[in-house]
């Protein structure tokens, strides 16, 4: 299967075919996308109808939070290492554009190096055509909050200059073990952002 590619104006982000696609900006098509990962998901399972249930409801409250927030993709990862399941999601979304204000990518750098923090760091690396600015944060170790599952995040930042603003593609998962191979992996695909002008 090909690398799917998801557009947000003249922009596609190619996702690696292990990854499940949810469009956010239309209601029917997202719809249709959930129940079609909850089968996903699912298949091959003894799974009853309240888990069905439970798990569609999940993911579109997710969903409907993500387009809420100005979401215009969500993916999630059905990867498997080693036959165990890999959960990661990604968002993307636009800030700024469309004559709506908005940072440039310096001023993003700089307030998210002055946000700081004991477990975040932000960098920056060039892109195909941008400057991309990348911030990891990392649960700090001993953390005790009983109320959420400890996450890696990944959020980038670039600027495509097509005039919808600035690109931001926000990564999370709860594999820590898995980091290293994660982040690169988020790095490929941040990287491989595209101007479908250019042929992408």
């Amino acid at each position: 299967m090909a690398p799917e590619s998801t557009r947000s104006g003249a922009v596609g982000v190619i996702l690696p075919e292990d990854w499940f696609a949810i469009p956010l900006t239309d209601d029917t098509a997202r719809t249709r996308a959930v129940a079609a990962l909850v089968e996903r998901q699912l298949d091959g399972t003894h799974a009853g109808p309240a888990l069905r249930r439970d798990l569609h409801d999940q993911l579109k409250s997710q969903t409907a939070a993500a387009r809420h927030a100005g979401g215009w993709l969500m993916a999630i990862s059905l990867m498997r290492v080693r036959g165990a399941p890999v959960p990661a999601s990604l968002v993307c979304a636009r800030e700024g554009g469309a004559g709506l204000p908005g940072r440039t990518l310096e001023e993003i750098f700089d307030d998210l190096s002055r946000e700081g923090g004991p477990t975040a760091t932000v960098d920056a690396a060039r892109g195909p055509w941008s400057t991309v600015v990348r911030r990891v944060v990392e649960p700090a170790d001993g953390s005790s909050d009983s109320t959420q599952t400890p996450q890696l995040t990944a959020t980038y930042y670039l600027d495509p200059g097509d005039g919808h603003g600035v690109i931001v593609l926000a990564f999370a998962s709860p594999a820590l073990d898995l980091r290293d191979g994660l982040l690169k992996l988020f790095d490929t695909v941040a990287m491989g952002v595209q101007r479908l002008s250019d042929g992408g």
